[in-house]
């Protein structure tokens, strides 16, 4: 063995591990962006679910009733944000806490100019599956 050889290895081989350390640590940073990121979007949903609860809780002296975050008929993890009860009937919300303009053009609903079918599927979704929970006539129709 050659002088100094061993220490050679040693020092290659203690790179090659900071080197991979630093890149899992690049990949945490990555995910931890990730998660806060998310984090923020909950946070603003947040905001406006509040915003649309406080609005519909003025509905009561009208003769609704207003529930907030009930769990989904049927989905263990999804929730409806807001249901009220009333005298023309029952209505499921959906909060959306979206920036820009909010239009509906050609019968399509638009954020900033983005179709926002996905959503509405959801909300429509969302009213069948809480009407399917209620003892109503045949004759449902769902909006």
């Amino acid at each position: 063995m050659a002088p100094g050889e061993s220490a050679d290895g040693q020092a290659l081989r203690r790179r090659r591990k900071a080197a991979a350390f630093r890149q899992q640590a690049r990949q945490l940073v990555q995910q931890a962006d990730t998660l806060e990121r998310s984090a923020e979007r909950w946070s603003r949903g947040l905001a406006g679910e509040l915003t649309v609860g406080a609005q519909l809780e003025l509905l009561r002296p009208h003769g609704y009733e207003v529930l907030h975050d009930v769990r989904w008929p049927g989905r263990q993890r999804a929730n409806i944000d807001h249901v009220a009860i009333g005298p023309p009937g029952v209505l499921v919300v959906d909060a959306k806490n979206w920036s820009g303009s909010v239009t509906i053009r050609d019968g399509v609903l638009r954020q900033s100019g983005f179709r926002r079918t996905r959503e509405i599927a959801a909300a429509k979704r969302a009213a069948e599956d809480v009407a399917a929970e209620l003892p109503l006539p045949s004759a449902l129709h769902v909006i």
